[in-house]
């Protein structure tokens, strides 16, 4: 993307706006629920998208297509996020995981269980960070040589749910 803007929706689509005169140049169609969310992968320039259809997908915002469904998640998509340092894609959803998946072959190398729904996930260097219902925030660190994962910290941010 060079300037446009990204929006999702209800609707099941995903939208790309062109942010001088208004007009939307494209529609991404391919979720079968609401879009909860987008975000642009900072390494490719790709849309990351998440919805209530359990699923995650990865859009060429120049055609259009989809190039890579993500599936494993139980439940609605919360959160997505990409890790700066490696272009992973990380996701949380209601059935109370994060999973961390290959952009390239869409395997999921690693799952996080949580206690609770997950709200929304953020990446801080090789911290992913999770909020959940309970207003519990948790940071996790992966180890790249191990692909093993180990709990940093939790706090309560003394709030009904973190988002």
């Amino acid at each position: 993307l060079t300037g446009e803007i990204v929006s999702r929706s209800s609707d099941k689509t995903v939208r790309i706006w062109d942010p001088e005169t208004g007009e939307c140049i494209r529609v991404l169609l391919g979720h079968s629920g609401s879009v909860t969310g987008v975000t642009v992968h900072p390494l490719t320039g790709e849309v990351v998208s998440r919805s209530s259809d359990r699923t995650v997908r990865i859009w060429d915002p120049q055609t259009g297509e989809c190039v890579k469904v993500f599936q494993g998640h139980s439940l609605g998509v919360t959160g997505v996020t990409v890790r700066p340092l490696t272009g992973e894609i990380v996701s949380g959803s209601y059935d109370s995981t994060v999973r961390i998946w290959d952009p390239q072959t869409g395997e999921c190398l690693l799952r996080f269980s949580n206690d609770y729904p997950v709200y929304c996930v953020s990446c801080v260097g090789d911290h992913i960070i999770a909020g959940d219902s309970n207003g519990m925030v948790h940071m996790f660190e992966f180890l790249e040589e191990t692909k093993k994962k180990r709990k940093v910290s939790s706090l309560y941010a003394e709030v009904d749910r973190v988002n």
